[in-house]
C-alpha cells in the first residue's frame, strides 16, 4: 500500500509539510485545514497519519495562533487508551501544524444516526460511555510534572466528540476548548459547549470537572430514553433558562419503566447542582460497570460487531480510496478529499463548506519547555482519527440537527473517519462557496456588565469575525444589582448590539459556591414604595 519517498534532505514540494507528505483532504473547518499524510522516518519508515495545518490566514493573527498552541501543549500531555494520541505539532515554512493519530472508526454521533437511537443496543451504548468516563477520568486527574494538579476539564463533552474505533474501543476527542488550571485568556467567537450538554455552572460561572459529569449524564439519559435530551430546534436561550432554574425533564417522566438502578445514576449525574453529581468520572463509571455486571457480558468485542454489521462496505470503499492515493502520494498527480472527491491544492484546502473536523492537538517539547521540530513518534499499528474541529460554533447546529433527525436514518455516505456529512449532501466546491465573514459587536449599558458568548466568559464590549452562516448563539450579560439578560444572536449580518440591563429590586444574592450564578426567584422581589418629603426631597 505505501508506495517509495524521495530521500531526506530533498527540496519539498507543495504537497510535503515538514516530514509529512500529503495524501489526501480530509475535509475543513474552523481554523484549520485537516489532512491525511505520510511519516516518513529515518530507514525509510512510513506511517499514515492526520495532519491539522493551521490556516495560513489565521497563522498571522495572535488570538488564533495562541489558541492553536494552547490546544497543542495540552494535548501533549494527554496519553491514555481512551484519549486521541498526538505524535508531533511543528512549524514548516510558517505554517504550523498538528500531527495525530489515525484511526478507523466513527464519531458516536454518526453510529447514533446510522443505526438510529430507537435500535441502538442500551448496554453497547453503556460500554462506550464507561470507555468515555474513562478518558474524562484520566484527563481530569492529569498533574503537572511537578505534581501539581491541572484541573482540565473539557467542557464539550459530547456525542460528535466521543469517537468509536471498529475495534470496539472509545476515545474523547476534541481538547481543544478545555479548561486549564491558570488559563483565564479566552479567544472571543469560539463555541465553548454545546447547549444541550451543557452544566447549569457552564452556562452561568466557571465548572469544573463535574460539567463533563453532566454531559455524561445527558448522553446517558438519552441512551436511555432513546430520544434527543432537547427537543429538535428548541431555542438555546429555552434551553439555558430551563437548565439554569433546574426544570430539566427526568429520566423516570419520560421512561417510567427504567430500571432503577440506572435512573438513579442518571438523576445523580444530571443533578443541577454539582456537589449532588458523582465528585468524579470514575465514580460514575463504577456505577455503571456494577449495573452492566448484573446483565449479558458486554465489551469492545460488542461494540466493533455493531459498527461491522453497518459500515462494512463503506469501511472497505474508503480503504480502497485511501490507497489509490498513497499510491499517487509521489506523483504530481491532483490530490483529493476523500469525502466530497474534489481536487484540493495543499496546503491551501478550500472545499467551500465547514466539515467539522477537529484534532486534538499536542505539542512536543525540549527539556527547556520550547517547541521543537521533531520526527512523528514511532507506534505499532495503522489506527486513526478525526476529531470534531468544534472550535467554531457554525458546526454545532449541522451536529445536533443530524443527531436529532427523527429515527436517525442513516446518511447515504458517512464517511469511515468521522460524524461528517453525507457526501452526496456537500455542495461542489465553488469561488464563490468561499465563507464570507461578518463583523459581531456586542456591549452592555451599564458598561463593565459581565459578557458570557455562548457559555464562555468574553471581554465588554467584544468585536470578533465570524462565517456568515445563519448560526444561532446565546449572550448572558450579569452585572451586580440588574437582572440578567439573555440575547441570541443569529451570524447573518453584521450586528452592533447593546445590551441594556434592567436595574434589579435588590441586589441578587449568589447561591454558595457560585458567585456567578443567578437566583430567579429573587429576580422577582418588589421594590418598596418610597414616601417622598416635599420639604426635603432628597432626603
Amino acid at each position: 500500500m505505501m508506495s517509495s519517498h524521495p530521500p531526506m534532505g530533498m527540496a519539498a514540494s507543495s504537497r510535503t509539510i515538514g516530514k509529512h507528505r500529503l495524501v489526501a483532504g480530509l475535509g475543513t473547518g474552523g481554523m484549520a485545514r485537516v489532512y491525511l499524510a505520510l511519516a516518513q522516518n529515518t530507514g525509510g519508515f512510513t506511517k499514515l497519519l492526520v495532519l491539522k495545518v493551521l490556516r495560513a490566514e489565521l497563522d498571522a493573527d495572535g488570538d488564533f495562533l495562541s489558541m492553536f498552541m494552547q490546544e497543542a501543549r495540552l494535548a501533549a500531555r494527554l496519553n491514555h487508551p481512551n484519549v486521541v494520541q498526538t505524535y508531533e505539532v511543528g512549524e514548516d515554512a510558517q505554517r504550523h501544524f498538528i500531527a495525530m493519530e489515525y484511526l478507523e472508526g466513527q464519531a458516536l454521533s454518526s453510529v447514533l444516526t446510522r443505526v438510529g437511537r430507537q435500535n441502538f443496543p442500551l448496554d453497547v451504548h453503556l460500554r462506550i460511555l464507561c470507555d468515555a468516563l474513562e478518558g474524562l477520568h484520566y484527563a481530569h486527574e492529569l498533574a503537572d510534572y511537578d505534581g501539581t494538579p491541572l484541573h482540565i476539564v473539557h467542557r464539550d463533552v459530547s456525542p460528535q466528540n466521543v469517537f468509536v474505533t471498529y475495534t470496539g474501543q472509545s476515545k474523547i476527542l476534541d481538547f481543544g476548548i478545555a479548561k486549564v488550571a491558570g488559563s483565564t485568556r479566552t479567544v472571543t467567537g469560539v463555541l465553548k459547549g454545546k447547549v444541550g450538554y451543557m452544566a447549569p455552572e457552564q452556562a452561568t460561572g466557571r465548572p469544573d470537572r463535574r460539567a463533563d459529569i453532566f454531559a455524561i449524564g445527558v448522553m446517558l439519559w438519552e441512551a436511555i430514553a432513546k430520544r434527543r435530551f432537547i427537543a429538535r430546534g428548541e431555542d438555546d436561550v429555552v434551553v439555558l433558562t430551563r437548565r439554569i432554574s433546574g426544570k430539566d425533564r427526568p429520566i423516570r417522566e419520560e421512561v417510567p419503566d427504567a430500571p432503577t438502578e440506572l435512573a438513579e445514576i442518571c438523576d445523580k449525574a444530571l443533578a443541577a447542582e454539582p456537589d449532588l453529581r458523582f465528585a468524579t468520572a470514575a465514580d460514575m463509571r463504577s456505577a455503571l460497570e456494577a449495573y452492566l455486571r448484573k446483565g449479558e457480558p458486554v465489551d469492545a468485542r460488542s461494540v466493533a460487531t455493531l459498527l461491522e454489521t453497518n459500515y462494512a462496505d463503506e469501511r472497505a470503499r474508503i480503504r480502497g480510496l485511501i490507497e489509490d492515493q498513497v499510491k499517487r502520494a509521489d506523483d504530481t498527480g491532483p490530490m483529493i478529499d476523500i469525502h466530497t472527491h474534489a481536487t484540493v491544492t495543499p496546503p491551501m484546502l478550500e472545499l467551500g463548506v465547514d466539515i467539522p473536523i477537529e484534532v486534538a492537538a499536542t505539542q512536543v517539547t525540549s527539556s527547556s519547555g520550547a517547541p521543537r521540530k521533531s520526527s512523528v513518534v514511532l507506534l505499532l499499528g495503522l489506527a486513526v482519527v478525526i476529531l470534531a474541529v468544534g472550535g467554531i460554533v457554525a458546526s454545532r447546529r449541522t451536529n445536533e440537527s443530524q443527531a436529532a433527525a427523527p429515527r436517525e436514518s442513516a446518511p447515504s455516505a458517512t464517511p469511515m473517519v468521522s460524524a461528517l456529512p453525507s457526501t452526496a449532501a456537500l455542495p461542489v466546491p465553488t469561488a464563490e462557496a468561499v465563507p464570507v465573514t461578518i463583523s459581531v459587536a456586542i456591549r452592555t449599558s451599564p458598561a463593565g456588565a459581565t459578557l458570557q458568548l455562548d457559555g464562555e466568559t468574553v471581554s465588554n464590549p467584544f468585536r470578533l469575525e465570524v462565517p456568515k452562516d445563519g448560526s444561532h448563539h446565546t449572550v448572558v450579560s450579569t452585572a451586580r444589582g440588574y437582572n440578567a439578560e439573555t440575547t441570541s444572536v443569529t451570524y447573518d449580518a453584521a450586528r452592533d448590539i447593546i445590551v441594556t440591563l434592567k436595574p434589579a429590586a435588590m441586589a441578587v444574592p449568589a447561591r454558595p459556591g457560585n458567585p456567578n450564578d443567578v437566583d430567579l426567584a429573587s429576580l422577582k422581589t418588589k421594590r418598596p414604595k418610597r414616601t417622598v418629603d416635599e420639604k426635603d426631597p432628597y432626603q
